[in-house]
């Protein structure tokens, strides 16, 4: 027994306790990085998806969301390599001894001894203590005694606490799969939909919560990294430039905060179920639209408003349109469409003469939605039979097609408006007698038939409606959601 020993240990190096060491020692710190790294990826992904660039962006999804499984296959693989190639070490015993002011550790292969003071710290588990000499070299030494593990924490070589790490990577994780997740409502919203008010708000909070982590950021640089520069020079230096980046951080977010709050869309709920959307440009009046919901995370656009007060959603939008249009053309008559248009932006009111531009872009959209319910309706159930396909205007510039036309009578097929599901778009085949000099009036032609469009299937229906108030088919009232 040497003189003056105070404890001894003994451990043998096998290969799941060779496992286990790297696992308690290295584990956090690589499950920390995998989920940074995950964090990062889905991120990364989420904006390329709202930038309208899906493949790369769901990519990065997905191998954002397999990252922390194969970092942690590949981590465990190489610590195995690592094990088998040091043949020496297999089934180790290491003797420790320790004496008041130094460690003698002796096994079959070496001997070594360690003053106390040369140690970098002393890492603590449930059962075991691991004695670094530096970062990536540890001596495990099992817990084989109350007195052995007072010792070593009488040797204060305990790494330091940093306190601000957990919080700082919870809020890391928190605030970017929230902005992440933020991003994919962007991206996936229906055209013409307005985003609800909660997201909007959780988008500010999310903003707010990367300030705080640029801050506490910059706090935990300065408290476990900088500090522990010697040179004083440097280490004042690194300070400065700490501060300054996580400044400028938080003034750039700040900057886009305000730049989304000048052209905020806000919304607030009306007594009929419908909701008010308010657009306040910069330095501009504000402008209303009327919504209604469209699940959880959107309000789907129906028409611009005249104001505030202006709420009812059976006024579709062709009806507001109209309603600021002089109606000074009788339906036989013809009217230019570029002078009734101007007609309307001179006399729209003045709340809603901003929305201009959104309405056209969108009436554009729908237009083309019902040119194809036209050939699509053709296609299945006129082209058949040969019927004529020629596209003509009435005098308010709405376009129908001519099906079957002689000296007595034309048939022809009119779109009337969408589906109050708003899925599919409404068609109607009417039938006019001509009077003797051929002329018709489109007032006193008779229903014959109704169908049903779906703009997002392509799917169509025969409801065999010859009134409004008769009830359609099964498969038309599916489309639809009316009788």
């Amino acid at each position: 027994m040497a003189e003056g020993r105070v404890y001894s240990a003994e451990f043998t190096m096998t290969k799941d306790s060779y496992l286990k060491m790297n696992r308690d020692l290295r584990g956090q710190r690589m499950r920390r990085a995998s989920l940074v790294l995950l964090s990062v990826m889905i991120l990364a992904g989420s904006g390329l998806v709202y930038k309208d660039i899906p493949v790369a962006g769901w990519f990065l999804v997905t191998g954002g969301l397999c990252m922390p499984a194969l970092m942690q296959i590949s981590w465990r693989n190489s610590v195995r390599r690592q094990y088998d190639s040091a043949k020496m070490a297999h089934d180790l015993t290491s003797t420790y001894t320790f004496f008041p002011d130094h460690l003698e550790v002796t096994s079959p292969s070496s001997d070594l001894t360690v003053r106390y003071d040369d140690l970098y710290q002393i890492v603590e588990t449930r059962d075991m203590f691991y004695l670094a000499l530096e970062e990536n070299h540890s001596m495990p030494v099992p817990k084989t005694s109350r007195e052995l593990s007072g010792f070593l924490h009488s040797l204060g070589k305990q790494p330091e606490h940093k306190a601000l790490l957990r919080p700082m990577y919870l809020l890391f994780y928190i605030a970017s799969l929230t902005l992440s997740g933020l991003l994919l409502i962007f991206a996936f919203k229906p055209e013409g939909d307005w985003v609800r008010n909660w997201v909007i708000d959780l988008l500010f909070l999310t903003l707010i919560l990367f300030q705080l982590l640029a801050v506490l950021c910059g706090i935990s640089w300065n408290l476990y990294s900088i500090s522990k520069v010697a040179t004083n020079g440097k280490r004042i230096l690194l300070r400065v430039v700490s501060v300054l980046f996580c400044a400028a951080l938080v003034v750039a977010i700040l900057a886009g905060m305000v730049v989304i709050a000048f052209g905020m869309q806000t919304t607030h709920k009306n007594t009929n179920e419908t909701y008010t959307g308010i657009s306040r440009p910069f330095l501009d009046k504000a402008t209303y639209t009327l919504l209604e919901g469209d699940g959880p995370f959107y309000l789907r656009y129906l028409r611009p408003m005249s104001g505030e007060e202006d709420t009812d959603p059976d006024v579709s939008e062709e009806e507001c349109l109209k309603s600021h249009t002089p109606d000074t053309a009788s339906e036989e008559s013809s009217t230019d469409t570029a002078d009734e248009s101007a007609s309307f932006e001179e006399d729209i009111d003045d709340n809603a003469s901003a929305e201009l531009d959104s309405v056209h872009e969108r009436m554009d959209g729908e237009l083309k939605r019902q040119e194809e319910g036209y050939q699509k309706i053709y296609d299945t159930y006129f082209a058949a039979a040969g019927d004529s396909f020629s596209e003509m205007y009435d005098a308010k510039g709405n376009s129908y097609y001519i099906l079957k036309e002689d000296d007595t009578s034309i048939r022809f097929l009119k779109y009337d408006r969408d589906s109050k599901n708003g899925a599919c778009g409404l068609y109607v085949l009417y039938q006019a007698d001509k009077s003797s000099d051929g002329s018709w009036s489109a007032a006193d032609a008779s229903i014959l038939n109704t169908y049903a469009y779906a703009y997002e299937t392509g799917n169509t229906a025969e409801s065999g409606k010859k009134d409004w108030a008769d009830v359609g088919s099964e498969e038309y009232q599916a489309l639809t959601g009316e009788p």
